[in-house]
């Protein structure tokens, strides 16, 4: 029984690294908040930026109509920039708010992609340590070769695959062959 034990617990350290390693691995391919900062700054640069270079070239579209003479005035003229002004303010907040929902779904598709993951990992380790159970009770030819596939698969986290191959492979032939000899026995 302690040898059990000691196989239960063996595969309870792996999974927990296994799991913590995975989602060390997935947390890396999201954003960060830093990084998604970082962003916000560049675009607060870049429409800086846009605003002195837009300054620059209305004040030279003023000068030249003042110099043609135009019949605009100074109100028409000031409240052309404030609507060119405002339009850039309403663009640069529509791209702060499209960064805040692709963070947020790209954050959510991580954590449920790695909820999937760990619950197809306990999923794996729960049938794995069924059918290493049933391969300890059981006495077959290959039984020690089983053994070790079920504990390195489970290690290695290969999911339920080991478990699965064990079952179609092994148990069922078994299974199979016991009852014929019980049918044999009744007869």
């Amino acid at each position: 029984m302690s040898g059990m034990s000691a196989v239960v617990i063996l595969l309870l350290l792996s999974f927990n690294t296994y799991s913590q390693a995975r989602e060390r691995s997935m947390l890396a391919q999201t954003f960060t908040e830093e990084e998604v900062n970082q962003q916000m700054e560049e675009t607060t640069i870049l429409f800086e930026e846009a605003q002195e270079e837009i300054q620059e070239n209305l004040d030279t579209i003023i000068e030249e109509q003042q110099q043609e003479e135009t019949s605009d005035t100074f109100e028409e003229q000031e409240e052309i920039v404030r609507d060119f002004f405002e339009e850039t303010e309403e663009e640069i907040d529509e791209q702060r708010n499209l960064i805040e929902r692709m963070s947020a779904g790209i954050f959510l598709g991580a954590t449920s992609i790695i909820v999937l993951i760990g619950l197809y990992l306990l999923a794996g380790i729960i049938v794995n340590v069924v059918m290493l159970m049933d391969c300890l009770k059981r006495d077959f030819k290959d039984r020690t070769m089983w053994i070790i596939i079920l504990v390195v698969g489970t290690l290695l986290g290969f999911g339920a695959i080991p478990g699965i191959l064990y079952y179609f492979l092994v148990k069922k032939k078994l299974e199979t062959e016991e009852k014929e000899v019980k049918e044999e026995k009744k007869e």
